[in-house]
């Protein structure tokens, strides 16, 4: 019996300090609110882009420079292909972008690179893209079959008066905006 009472006591004693507890836990949850507003946009399928070759230029004697710097010398031809465009993709925006200053492109090579040298890639009107990818180019021919067979020139350009043989490699990233 005596025990019972103990029992009792404590759950007397225990009750009020649970409830107490849960008031507390209620007022806390019951703080402020907040409403998020969510966005978003569902697009039609992008283009599938056909994942291009590397551009090898050919080779050229330092002497084609000229001993000038802003000389273009040598050629080959940069090709991008995307397939499977739906007639809302009508239009095509592209950027190219990369390490450099103005329309040249760094040379990036790290095994014997060559001196005072640069890439510049020109659009189809002959245009020198900016490597900061703020000049953009427009295409709007898209094929009866879906694709875009788009061809971009890029050349060897000298940064200096004076150039040094070696190797020349530059990385440009392509973006496309299709509308």
């Amino acid at each position: 019996m005596q025990k019972m009472q103990k029992i009792r006591k404590t759950l007397t004693a225990v009750i009020p300090g649970v409830a107490f507890l849960a008031f507390a836990l209620t007022a806390y949850a019951a703080g402020d609110t907040a409403t998020i507003t969510i966005t978003g946009t569902v697009k039609n399928a992008s283009c599938t882009l056909v994942q291009p070759e590397p551009v090898t230029l050919p080779p050229v004697d330092v002497r084609d420079f000229g001993g000038a710097a802003g000389k273009e010398v040598g050629q080959a031809t940069m090709e991008i292909k995307l397939n499977n465009c739906t007639s809302d993709q009508s239009k095509l925006d592209i950027q190219v972008s990369g390490t450099g200053s103005g329309t040249v492109f760094s040379n990036t090579a790290t095994d014997n690179p060559a001196g005072g040298v640069g890439i510049e890639v020109f659009d189809l009107d002959g245009l020198a893209f900016k490597t900061d990818g703020t000049s953009n180019a427009d295409v709007q021919t898209r094929e009866q079959d879906g694709s875009y067979d788009i061809k971009y020139t890029v050349k060897y350009v000298s940064t200096a008066d004076t150039v040094t043989a070696g190797n020349v490699q530059s990385i440009v990233t392509v973006a496309f905006t299709y509308s």
